[in-house]
């Protein structure tokens, strides 16, 4: 979701990356990745809370869509 009218539109989408095991050290024979995203939004987009709704981008992805 991007918020057009928030103060920091656009933050939340561009602030994705992905790091590989190798990046972060990890010593094993099998290839790894990590999507991150580190917006400060980004908990509440992913979980929501009681003002905002859930949409689970990560979550969703992962998963293959499934809710």
């Amino acid at each position: 979701p991007v918020w057009e009218d928030g103060p920091h539109p656009g933050r939340y989408k561009e602030s994705f990356r992905v790091t590989t095991d190798k990046e972060s050290g990890a010593k094993h024979d099998r290839a790894g990745a990590h999507v991150v995203n580190d917006a400060p939004e980004a908990f509440y987009v992913e979980f929501g809370n009681r003002n905002v709704e859930r949409y689970r981008t990560l979550g969703r992805a992962a998963y293959g869509g499934a809710r």
